[in-house]
């Protein structure tokens, strides 16, 4: 080992040992002491700001640093709306960066920034939609998940929700489509009329399914919402299975 590579071994132990003692008298605090190592995580700045395009949230990430940074961001709120991307950061620049909005107003979502390799969090920020002016509204009617199931000669239940808002009256109307389960023979052929008062944001209906005492196999058939756009939500229809008790 050369005399110089022997010197810069052992400054840098010296170093490292100067710091950890200042750490444990509490001269300084660890985040400080090695902030040298990433640089990058102090310079890296994301705020929630208002935005004109009611479907999505705005987002200012700025960089701080005289270098360019190399970001992956993420989103995380309400179920279902997940977003996220990749952002290069130049030196003293802001990004404006927009991920899907939940139709629940009061959805809180937290936006996450890390560094290329995702190793690292440079920073987070959360969402301030009561800053931005969003009040409570209407909300949309939707069915509260994808599918459900129930035996032959049972009744069905089917669970709708209110999002978005709760305010005033809003109507749909949930109707049925057969599939493998034909109506009339397997459920009964009716229609419902979903109707959510001020302040209700939850109902469960109930479907009577028709036994017929013969062996079958798994059969389904389709619930579906209909009305306005403005009142319905994104999950429009539910699959309905029938399993047979013969």
């Amino acid at each position: 080992m050369s005399s110089s590579v022997f010197y810069d071994v052992n400054r840098r132990l010296l170093v490292s040992l100067f710091v950890l003692v200042l750490v444990v008298m509490g001269v300084v605090a660890p985040s400080q002491a090695y902030a040298n190592k990433a640089p990058e995580q102090a310079n890296v700045k994301a705020v929630y700001v208002c935005s004109d395009n009611k479907g999505f949230d705005k987002w200012r990430v700025s960089n701080h640093s005289s270098s360019v940074i190399k970001v992956n961001w993420f989103t995380k709120g309400m179920s279902g709306f997940e977003d996220s991307g990749f952002e290069v950061l130049q030196p003293g620049k802001s990004n404006d960066v927009f991920s899907v909005k939940s139709e629940k107003r009061n959805d809180q979502v937290t936006l996450t920034i890390k560094d290329e390799n995702y190793s690292k969090t440079l920073t987070t920020a959360i969402t301030d939609r009561k800053a931005c002016g969003e009040t409570e509204q209407r909300g949309k009617i939707q069915f509260s998940k994808p599918n459900t199931s129930a035996v032959e000669g049972d009744t069905i239940k089917i669970a709708v929700e209110r999002v978005g808002g709760k305010k005033g009256t809003i109507e749909a109307t949930m109707c049925f489509c057969s599939g493998s389960a034909k109506a009339g023979k397997d459920f009964v052929d009716t229609i419902f009329t979903v109707t959510f008062k001020d302040g209700e944001t939850s109902k469960v209906y109930e479907l009577p399914l028709v036994e017929d005492n013969q062996p079958e196999k798994r059969e389904n058939f389709i619930a579906l919402l209909q009305g306005d756009n403005e009142v319905l939500g994104f999950r429009r229809s539910m699959v309905l299975f029938i399993t047979d008790n013969d």
